[in-house]
């Protein structure tokens, strides 16, 4: 962030809402996180009006003036309801200048560097295309960019995360036209599990939280935890649930983790929410792809890795007419998402723990 802004990219669960929560906990010197969940917006007015009102509580919070504030809000049009930043219903209201300049005030008025740390950016994206239509979406992901090659805006920073995952907003919208590329000045970084030694500390730290007394048992089952789950918090945290609320006792689950871990993974309940899986397939991918990808997922879950060639055979045979360029571009969707990765032997599951829900899921043996 000192160098440039940043889009913080994994699969749901993962953490990266817990990454920017801390950041606001524990800003480094210099740093100004403002945090706020987009998610539910559908307008770039709403996303003004939760620009201002996050600044403002910034300020107040930090016990420094505001009133430069509220007359850059002034300025551009905003009205001040009941001691709430609204924007008028005008239609004249031109929420692309007013977003340019009310960061330009921020920049210059705010000592330190301010990092806005956007939750969910691709959902608020999504909402406005469905709501108002590309055009507009377009206009915002551009207008963002601009203000990042302002000058007087440099000091300021974007991060951006979200759960569906940018690159399927930005195919809809070249899909109606959109040449542009909008983010390629901001560095994307994937949030991965966590590092083995951290997942294991975790683990063990919540299997002692529970109760589980016996260090050597403890350590051993730690160890199958970090392993069992890919290392990610999300999924050691409900592990060691179940092995609290095992029905023999938890100290039998703790000796019986890989039992647990095929229970969750065969829950009806779905605690781990693996059919987001599903869903997001059929939410986010076109009407043609969507059965290449289950093919896909469905034979490299029953056999990895595969190579293209033998990938493509196995699904022309129930698919004849399938053109191999069309299962190239819907691969490369399914590693973006986080399914698939690739290397030297072929194409396999990016993780144990989603190949062996998947299976699950589409009851694979």
């Amino acid at each position: 962030l000192e160098v440039q802004s940043v889009i913080l990219s994994a699969e749901r669960r993962m953490g990266k809402t817990s990454i920017l929560k801390k950041m606001v906990a524990e800003p480094m010197s210099g740093f100004i996180p403002i945090y706020r969940d987009l998610e539910a917006i559908k307008s770039p007015e709403e996303f003004l009006e939760y620009l201002i009102q996050d600044m403002d509580e910034h300020l107040t919070a930090a016990r420094k003036t505001q009133e430069w504030l509220k007359n850059a809000w002034k300025m551009v049009g905003g009205a001040d309801v009941l001691g709430k930043f609204k924007v008028p219903n005008a239609p004249q209201f031109d929420w692309k200048t007013s977003l340019q300049i009310l960061l330009r005030e921020i920049a210059q008025n705010v000592e330190g560097r301010v990092v806005f740390l956007w939750d969910e950016m691709p959902l608020m994206l999504h909402n406005i295309k469905r709501v108002s239509g590309e055009k507009l979406a377009m206009e915002i992901l551009d207008t963002f960019r601009a203000i990042r090659h302002d000058a007087s805006t440099e000091g300021l920073r974007m991060v951006f995360t979200g759960s569906i995952g940018l690159h399927h907003v930005l195919t809809e919208l070249r899909q109606a036209g959109y040449a542009n590329k909008p983010v390629n000045d901001m560095q994307n970084i994937l949030v991965p599990g966590l590092n083995q030694q951290y997942a294991y500390l975790l683990a063990e730290g919540l299997l002692e939280g529970i109760g589980i007394t016996d260090s050597e048992a403890r350590k051993q089952s730690a160890q199958q935890i970090s392993e069992a789950t890919d290392c990610i918090p999300f999924y050691i945290h409900h592990l060691v649930k179940r092995i609290r609320d095992y029905p023999e006792g938890k100290s039998e689950g703790v000796v019986n983790v890989a039992a647990i871990r095929s229970d969750l993974l065969n829950d009806p309940q779905d605690a781990l929410d693996l059919k987001y899986y599903r869903e997001r397939i059929k939410t986010y991918y076109s009407s043609e792809q969507q059965p290449i990808a289950l093919f896909a997922l469905d034979s490299l879950a029953n056999t990895e890795p595969l190579i293209f060639a033998d990938l493509l055979s196995r699904i022309t045979l129930k698919n004849p007419a399938l053109e191999s360029e069309m299962l190239r571009d819907t691969i490369s969707l399914l590693e973006q998402d986080h399914y698939l990765q690739r290397d030297s032997t072929g194409y396999g599951f990016q993780r144990r723990l989603v190949r062996d829900g998947w299976k699950a899921l589409r009851g694979i043996a």
